[in-house]
């Protein structure tokens, strides 16, 4: 029974119980609202408050949809088949129930583009690429060139053309430039004196550039490519004064950059996916998962790992999946994200391994093997604890601390 024929159960029986209150002529006469607690999930469609029914239409108007309908009101209200059952759309877009076709807005996607707000645009692989001075990003394959090529890690890019540089990857900072003769940063210009460890390269009022400055660097010993800051003692990486970073250990400067440590230390990943120490990205089963994907734990050919999978609401209706699966969610983990996966068939209190051993809106409770148990959205008034109640299950909806769905019980 898919959630349209329960609220269309529970509607039915409280009818019923309103009108055999009537009859045994109870005292208490005041007339129920019948529609109170019904949220019809077609939004085209209307609760009639004389049997608290989601119907089509208004007034005498009003007929009843079938599951696989959806409600047309105009130019009168007529159920018309939902065309978008068993078809999945990717891609961003979503699926038009008047003729089945995959949309972002009102138009379909070429190949090759994705749907964002509405609109088709093609993927920008430069979006978030920061170029060094002279490059540019190219928005073919995102990497950033210089007249069309990439330069060398010991090049640098001058008038569109790669070109030898030895000081590339030497910061000197504070009016100091680095000499590629002697790869020493010389204070004013390259042919300026090098200011020794504790000095600052400064400029005084006839724009003459000499080393000043007490020398609080005196006895400290910078790592990597960090120097120390004249006027704290500090090493700073990629130049002088406190715009530059001090690289905490166990990172060190290289490059201008504070390389090296942990990249993964404070990065925080959703249910199921992990932390790369490589990058510092949060991956599922070492790949990363796309805009549209979630990260679960599902069974291929008899292997149970985590695994990209398509994105879906469990309660969606009709059923975001497709033919012959199920929209699944791993209440073990807190996921706030259910995947797609073929439907299994395991009824309540069966033995299951992962969420889709278990029949469509059920889950499996319970890691490394467990039962299966009904599905239900906390705090919810369409598949929350009135939903259990429906169901069987006079507790309610049970859910962890903070989680949005649980079980019934």
């Amino acid at each position: 029974m898919n959630s349209k024929h329960h609220w269309l159960a529970l509607a039915a029986v409280i009818a019923l119980g309103a009108a055999l209150g009537t009859a045994c002529g109870g005292e208490d006469t005041k007339e129920n609202d019948l529609c109170a607690s019904v949220q019809c999930l077609d939004p085209a469609t209307t609760c009639d408050p004389t049997d608290g029914i989601c119907k089509c239409g208004t007034g005498d108007d009003r007929i009843i949809c079938k599951s696989n309908e959806i409600c047309q009101t105009e130019p009168t209200p007529t159920c018309v088949q939902d065309l978008c059952v068993g078809v999945t759309c990717v891609r961003g877009e979503t699926c038009d129930p008047t003729d089945g076709v995959c949309k972002c807005g009102i138009f379909s996607c070429q190949e090759g583009e994705i749907c964002s707000q509405n609109r088709c645009v093609v993927p920008d692989p430069c979006k978030g690429i920061l170029c060094p001075d002279g490059e540019t990003c190219d928005p073919v394959d995102g990497a950033c060139k210089c007249g069309g090529e990439i330069c060398g890690e010991d090049e640098r890019c001058d008038d569109g053309l790669c070109i030898k540089d030895p000081c590339k990857g030497v910061h000197c900072g504070g009016n100091n430039v680095c000499n590629p003769a002697d790869l020493a940063c010389h204070c004013g210009n390259v042919t300026g004196p090098v200011c020794m460890t504790g000095q600052a390269c400064v400029v005084d009022e006839f724009g003459a550039f000499t080393c000043e400055g007490a020398d609080l660097c005196e006895g400290v010993t910078c790592e990597g490519d960090a120097i120390c800051d004249p006027s704290d003692g500090t090493c700073r990486c990629g130049g002088l004064g406190a715009d530059f970073p001090i690289c905490e250990s166990p990172k060190v400067c290289f490059q201008g950059e504070c390389k090296g440590g942990n990249p993964c230390s404070g990065v925080q990943c959703l249910p199921g996916f992990t932390c790369d120490e490589s990058d510092g990205l949060c991956k599922c089963g070492g790949r990363l998962c796309g805009e549209d994907e979630t990260c679960m734990l599902v069974t291929v050919e008899g292997e149970t790992r985590y695994q990209c999978v398509q994105q879906c609401d469990p309660f969606a209706q009709p059923n975001p999946c497709g033919v012959n699966h199920a929209c699944y969610l791993d209440i073990n983990i807190s996921a706030v994200q259910g995947y797609c996966a073929p439907a299994g068939s395991a009824k309540v209190d069966e033995d299951c391994e992962v969420p889709q051993d278990c029949e469509p809106e059920h889950t499996c409770l319970g890691t490394g093997g467990g039962s299966c148990v009904l599905l239900c959205e906390r705090d919810s008034l369409a598949f929350g604890d009135d939903y259990c109640t429906t169901q069987g299950y006079p507790l309610g909806c049970l859910a962890s601390s903070g989680a949005k769905y649980g079980f019934c019980r």
